[in-house]
């Protein structure tokens, strides 16, 4: 074994051993350690938002107004839809995507307190930058005339 392989292996062992002790599989430690740690996203935010279509079809089909779909849309009308969603959020969508995506891995986990607590956290932490960056958006796309205090305002 080589250098590289030693080490690689000693990675692989310590995202299992945090993934056994944080109750996730050891490809999700890995995902959140590159999100923290490269400036590259682990998972395209095509393929988390076709999971997120999936779950919420007719919000996002209505995205598309003049779309008259019957069974299944096409990968094309997808698409549409998610080229409609990133305008809708253009500095957001991935964190929008991301949190989404978090949310669903909890709710499949379960887990102890403290880690739903932690979860909790990271999501809540998550969830206050993704409405800072919507207001940010709204707040330009109306000329900066009023701020509101909180998204519920909006």
């Amino acid at each position: 074994m080589d250098k590289f392989s030693e080490g690689f292996q000693q990675v692989n062992n310590i995202f299992t051993k945090l993934g056994e002790s944080r109750g996730m599989p050891w490809q999700q430690v890995r995902d959140h350690y590159n999100q923290q740690y490269s400036r590259m996203n682990s998972q395209n935010p095509w393929n988390i938002y076709t999971a997120y279509f999936a779950k919420h079809k007719e919000t996002e089909l209505a995205r598309l107004p003049d779309l008259n779909i019957e069974g299944t849309p096409s990968r094309v009308d997808v698409n549409k839809c998610y080229e409609c969603f990133k305008a809708n959020y253009p500095e957001a969508y991935i964190d929008i995507l991301e949190t989404w995506k978090e949310s669903q891995e909890a709710e499949k986990r379960g887990g102890t307190v403290a880690q739903c607590q932690h979860l909790f956290n990271r999501t809540v932490k998550n969830l206050d930058r993704t409405i800072i960056k919507c207001t940010r958006v709204r707040k330009t796309a109306e000329g900066g005339s009023h701020m509101p205090a909180a998204p519920w305002e909006w």
